[in-house]
């Protein structure tokens, strides 16, 4: 399929920003979170792999400040420290699998 120049520079496939979201339960109250870390230089498609340093940077942070861990928060810590490009929508579903698991299980 054809697709024209201006189309593709209007349309980019590529990521202006990453953006990795965690879902969190509150230990204080039945609540659930959903917490954000976006990359910062979110002005061009350019540097992907530097986008997901900046976002995971935020999040290792914020797991580590709030004692926080299960297998999809370790892969997401591994792989910021290794500086690896994952698939950060998968880390996210797997977390939000992994909360719900627990919370239906009553743990």
């Amino acid at each position: 399929m054809w697709v024209s120049p201006q189309f593709k520079r209007r349309f980019s496939w590529m990521m202006f920003a990453v953006a990795a979201f965690i879902v969190i339960v509150s230990l204080w109250a039945i609540q659930i979170f959903v917490r954000h870390f976006v990359s910062d230089t979110n002005d061009d498609d350019s540097n992907i792999q530097g986008k997901f340093g900046e976002a995971a940077e935020k999040a290792v942070d914020f797991f580590t400040q709030h004692n926080l861990s299960n297998e999809a928060i370790r892969e997401l810590t591994e792989l910021y420290q290794q500086q690896r490009y994952p698939v950060i929508k998968k880390i996210s579903i797997k977390n939000h699998i992994e909360l719900m698991y627990q919370i239906l299980r009553g743990s």
